[in-house]
């Protein structure tokens, strides 16, 4: 789902016409709040992926990562965890005694914030229908008094679901325990 996407189920949720200029219209405020939306979600479901790195002189530079990295997770080699700490600044791991090579790292990332109409929230699918649901509670609490109930109960449709989805993601990872010895 695009923002387009996004800004038009809202539109269309709200009873306004969803024709390109009207979603001209209401595309920065409806934008701002899809990317409260993709924040909350971000905050809730910690969205975690695993990207092959390059590791150089003992070190491996996260800033090379197809994604902003908040938290590594793990880093293996040939199915092997592997101790690193952190360098100098979070963006760089440090792996004291391993060759040159390219292990994977496993870690918890910050999506990019939506700005252009076909930018695609960088969250797994079934999240896409809950910014909608966010989007369109947030604009709701501004309008009259009536549709401020309306809003209480999108967002509370959005709790719910956030909360179902929330079963289904997470990060595995976070859950094992591992025995070195």
């Amino acid at each position: 789902m695009t923002l387009a996407d996004i800004i038009e189920g809202v539109l269309a949720e709200l009873h306004r016409p969803t024709d390109p200029t009207t979603v001209e219209q209401w595309r920065e405020r409806l934008t701002l709040y899809a990317n409260e939306a993709v924040a909350d979600l971000t905050h809730a479901f910690r969205p975690w992926r695993r990207d092959a790195v390059a590791l150089v002189d003992h070190r491996v530079d996260l800033s090379a990562l197809p994604a902003r990295c908040v938290k590594v997770l793990a880093l293996e080699s040939d199915g092997k965890r592997l101790p690193y700490y952190y360098g100098a600044g979070l963006s760089t791991l440090c792996v004291p005694g391993q060759k040159d090579g390219s292990p994977v790292v496993s870690y918890r990332y910050s999506p990019p914030e939506l700005s252009a109409l076909s930018d695609v929230p960088d969250l797994p699918a079934q999240c896409h229908p809950l910014i909608l649901t966010y989007v369109a509670a947030r604009e709701r609490v501004n309008f009259d008094q009536g549709s401020q109930s309306g809003a209480k109960l999108n967002f509370s449709l959005y709790e719910t679901q956030k909360r179902r989805v929330k079963g289904d993601l997470g990060e595995p990872i976070g859950h094992r325990l591992y025995n070195t010895y």
